[in-house]
């Protein structure tokens, strides 16, 4: 009832487009490491890997926070104002990608239904969210290589992002097999 913006105990209609044709019901952020994090943690002990998932999990909520605190809803005719809203989300994390290779990532799901501070709801204003997508994956980034030194690995800057120092390069090529098939299909849609 909730992803289809209805109150999931009482029926109550929550947004405007509650159960139209195309309507948006969640929102979610996906949220990898570098791939040396994921080589890492599939090779792990028990404990390591346990130790690389909470980092990870951490990081997550930690953007869905972020997210969560700027999160706005559009309101008045032609929804001109933006109002402060409280959001409610979900994390899921996975250990593999498409292709099979170890790729810890997690899900942040939010529903496209905001609690105003006044109690009535409505759906999220997603435009600005996508904006300043890019920007809390930045601090998502941060705080997850920050949290991985603290436990002593050594972190290099790889470009925008970081690596795990110590992963050889070539491992990291080969467990990318879901990047080589985008870039291959990507090369392929340019050339015809």
């Amino acid at each position: 009832a909730l992803t289809a913006g209805y109150h999931p105990e009482t029926g109550e209609r929550l947004v405007q487009n509650a159960d139209k044709k195309g309507r948006v019901a969640l929102h979610d952020f996906t949220l990898s490491p570098p791939k040396s994090v994921s080589v890492v943690w599939s090779q792990a002990n028990d404990e390591l890997k346990e130790k690389i998932e909470r980092i990870q999990s951490d990081s997550a909520r930690d953007f869905l926070d972020y997210i969560s605190k700027n999160a706005v809803t559009r309101q008045g005719k032609g929804g001109v104002i933006q109002a402060r809203a409280m959001v409610r989300g979900a994390t899921f994390s996975h250990g593999s990608s498409r292709e099979n290779d170890p790729q810890l990532h997690t899900h942040c799901v939010l529903m496209n239904v905001a609690e105003l501070e006044d109690g009535r709801t409505s759906a999220l204003e997603t435009r600005d969210m996508m904006r300043w997508q890019g920007a809390a994956a930045s601090l998502y980034h941060a705080d997850l290589a920050y949290k991985l030194r603290e436990e002593g690995f050594n972190i290099k800057k790889n470009k925008n992002l970081f690596e795990i120092d110590g992963v050889p390069d070539e491992v990291i090529k080969a467990f990318s097999q879901r990047r080589a098939a985008i870039l291959k299909a990507v090369e392929e849609e340019m050339q015809s």
